[in-house]
């Protein structure tokens, strides 16, 4: 029936099946798993273990499990064998199911804590500056002490530190006197021409990307910066190596932590870039069944607060104001803010009012056996001229460009087979 109903609507389909054949496997499962489901929240661990055999039993009476040997051998499925011992992978097919293997393949089941925390405070947090890569003050290195103490209390195995490469979060490791790991996927949200500003200066000096950002904080890039959503992709491989390791510290900066507190806590994109991540305070983190609980453990060291709260302005709706490459264009499953233009083509169609006499609205076809890469510069050296009026500085650089390529005689990149970008250049 689920094939037929995929066929009819031209849906592709992916079978996830999960075994349990090891009784210890089973009843270690529902321990440590299933009786803190919604199902038992009120029952006893003995009443749950009774009551999820019987279901176990009622499964087995009408299941029939997947065969890839012989009758399902077309069919795209993951089958995962005593919560992750052994996998059986059939015909993936697309990057989608790959990524779905990828996953189900990490996770695991057994018990651990993720301690959460930024490193201490830094210097910048003092002066109020937004990245850069400064040491700690004096509060920031009595917080590493602090940090050092708290962890050889949890007495814990094995655990692991993960810092970034950036100071403030090595020198926060480095008192711990443990062995850590740099990732440099854990560095600081880029904030690119704003690298180093205080919100005041950046509001003073680029008054309308601090706008966009109070508008879209989650969706706006710094220019030649990065968004929070940017910033999501960057961690995709600290969140699957999370997955897998059991007890581990991460010691990183205030945007990062919000993105893996997100992930863990299942919050929305709007709420991600507002949840309060305070200096000088742990979080602990126990996955369990359907969620995950967490810890808040303040370890008394005073800090600066570098939390600020949403604007009225971002509560208002949709944002009037755009900036070229001011979102990320990637896709989501939530609606995105569109760039202001997608392609040449799209920006050539909205200005051409205002360019009379350098691109005509009809263009003619290609003359026969005539090089359509040939013809095309020659036209363009013939049609583009330097527009005046009301023309945007990026419509003058990128026909002065154009012009210039095409007089020189220099390959033109823009004409490439596949390609619909300058090389180096933005559109």
């Amino acid at each position: 029936m689920i094939l037929h109903f995929a066929k009819e609507n031209d849906f592709k389909v992916f079978f996830i099946e999960s075994v349990c054949d090891d009784p210890m496997v089973v009843a270690s499962n529902i321990m440590e798993v299933k009786i803190s489901s919604p199902d038992y929240k009120d029952c006893n661990s003995a009443e749950a273990m009774d009551d999820f055999m019987k279901r176990i039993s009622c499964y087995e009476a009408s299941y029939q499990p997947l065969d890839p040997d012989k009758c399902d051998r077309d069919l795209s499925l993951i089958k995962v064998i005593d919560v992750g011992r052994r996998f059986l992978v059939n015909r993936v097919q697309d990057h989608i199911q790959s990524r779905i293997v990828y996953y189900l393949m990490n996770i695991h089941v057994q018990p651990r804590t993720i301690y959460l925390c930024r490193h201490g405070e830094s210097e910048h947090n003092l002066q109020g500056k937004i990245g850069g890569d400064s040491g700690l003050s004096s509060r920031g290195r009595k917080f590493a002490n602090a940090l050092s103490k708290f962890v050889e209390e949890q007495n814990l195995k094995d655990l692991k530190v993960w810092t970034s490469q950036l100071k403030s979060t090595i020198q926060t490791a480095e008192a711990l006197r443990l062995p850590y790991e740099q990732w440099k996927a854990l560095n600081e949200i880029d904030a690119g021409v704003c690298e180093e500003m205080t919100y005041e200066e950046i509001k003073d000096t680029y008054p309308e990307e601090y706008a966009l950002r109070e508008q879209d904080k989650y969706y706006y890039r710094y220019p030649t910066g990065e968004s929070y959503q940017d910033l999501v992709q960057r961690l995709e491989p600290v969140i699957m190596e999370l997955e897998r390791q059991e007890n581990v510290l991460v010691i990183c900066h205030q945007a990062v932590l919000r993105c893996l507190l997100a992930y863990f806590l299942d919050k929305s994109a709007e709420e991600m870039p507002y949840l309060k991540c305070p200096l000088h305070t742990v979080l602990k983190l126990t996955p369990v069944a359907y969620g995950c609980r967490v810890e808040s453990i303040y370890l008394n060291v005073e800090s600066v607060s570098t939390h600020r709260e949403r604007s009225e302005d971002a509560k208002k709706g949709p944002n009037p104001l755009m900036r070229r490459n001011s979102v990320t264009p990637l896709a989501s499953p939530e609606p995105t803010k569109k760039p202001r233009i997608n392609s040449f083509e799209e920006h050539v169609a909205s200005t051409s009012a205002a360019l009379p006499n350098c691109l005509p609205p009809e263009v003619p076809t290609q003359l026969p056996g005539q090089d359509r890469k040939g013809w095309v510069c020659r036209r363009l050296r013939r049609e583009v001229r330097m527009p005046t009026g009301n023309i945007d500085t990026f419509t003058q650089g990128f026909l002065h460009r154009l012009g210039t390529m095409c007089k020189a005689k220099l390959p033109n990149p823009l004409f490439k087979k596949g390609k619909n970008v300058i090389k180096g250049t933005k559109i």
